[in-house]
């Protein structure tokens, strides 16, 4: 998990068929996505406490609200590409951002098993590893965690809440197939929040 910024960060909060989200991040990267909540409060709760930041009501930069507008695309079943979206993923070994480099080239209905990408991020005894990787990514959908299954196609872990039946939508939806969720949208809103002070 990132540490918190110690300078202003937005968030924009909406509420897709996959539940409530939030993209954060300055006008340089996006820092953190939020997916899959139930509720408007549970998402703010980890906003401003788990994610130490605090609610305050500002406009966000434009490369955020491109960014948010993008997931909100694909949660709409467009295949879009969210690779050129700028990330920042705090401190990571050499390793890690390989694995993170390695997974966002996995594209829109793709899959790779945790030892293929471990072997395309030049690890291939890794898989255990790059495991690990996914269950701390603080980016899911930018860094596409939810398209790393395990041998023979086992969907494994998805750190998101409702966990492995939201990663099962999020595939089905991304292979054409109709996915199990609450098909109802609701508007997105966007508020500003500021990194707390150490």
């Amino acid at each position: 998990m990132p540490s918190s910024p110690a300078f202003p960060a937005a968030a924009m909060c909406g509420q897709s068929r996959f539940g409530w989200f939030a993209v954060a991040g300055t006008g340089q990267a996006v820092m953190r996505v939020i997916i899959g909540h139930e509720t408007e409060s549970d998402l703010i709760v980890q906003l401003t406490t788990s994610e130490n930041f605090v609610r305050d009501e500002e406009s966000a930069p434009s490369l955020l609200r491109h960014a948010f507008d993008e997931i909100e695309r694909y949660f709409d079943g467009e295949p879009v590409d969210l690779t050129a979206i700028p990330v920042a993923t705090g401190p990571r070994t050499a390793f890690q951002k390989r694995v993170v480099q390695s997974l966002r080239q996995i594209g829109y209905g793709q899959t790779v098993s945790y030892a293929e990408l471990a072997q395309r991020a030049g690890a291939p005894r890794a898989a255990r590893a790059v495991g690990t990787v996914m269950s701390s990514n603080p980016l899911p959908l930018l860094i596409p965690c939810h398209r790393v299954v395990g041998a023979g196609g086992r969907l494994g872990g998805f750190s998101a809440p409702p966990g492995i039946e939201l990663k099962r939508a999020l595939l089905a939806m991304e292979a054409g197939e109709q996915p199990a969720v609450d098909q109802n949208r609701m508007h997105s809103t966007s508020v500003m929040l500021q990194g707390a002070s150490s």
